[in-house]
């Protein structure tokens, strides 16, 4: 039962972390098409 809780709390982690990078992802590509668009 403990392993299994550990196992949903880094499934859980591994989710957050893949969130975080598409976001970080698209806010740099957001970033770079601004950059292009003001110069």
């Amino acid at each position: 039962m403990n392993h299994a809780d550990g196992s949903s709390n880094i499934y859980q982690l591994e989710g957050k972390y893949n969130l975080m990078r598409l976001f970080l992802n698209h806010f740099c590509f957001l970033l770079r098409f601004g950059k292009f668009k003001v110069y």
